[in-house]
């Protein structure tokens, strides 16, 4: 993806593989970011699954790993890339 990035728009991207619902993951995410562009401009969340099983059947450990992948990941996004944009001071956080 990165590459056709760079190829369509002529800019430089990088690809990083995290899990959005776990902490860590989202924290080393940042911090290849920051080493490759030195800020955060944008946040997309876009990280979630959603269960193939219809809705009376699903499992207690299925709607768990829904909610992780949408909710949780969600606000985990928001707090760890939301806070260094934050401290960058950047445009987008102002009503923040």
């Amino acid at each position: 993806i990165s590459n056709n990035i760079h190829t369509k728009y002529g800019t430089k991207a990088i690809s990083i593989e995290a899990d959005a619902a776990k902490e860590n993951s989202l924290k080393n995410a940042l911090s290849l970011t920051l080493k490759e562009f030195s800020k955060i401009d944008i946040l997309i969340n876009g990280a979630g699954k959603n269960s193939p099983t219809p809705f009376l059947e699903i499992s207690i450990e299925e709607w768990d790993e829904v909610i992780q992948s949408q909710i949780t990941a969600t606000m985990l996004g928001c707090k760890i890339f939301g806070s260094q944009m934050l401290k960058q001071k950047s445009p987008f956080t102002e009503k923040v």
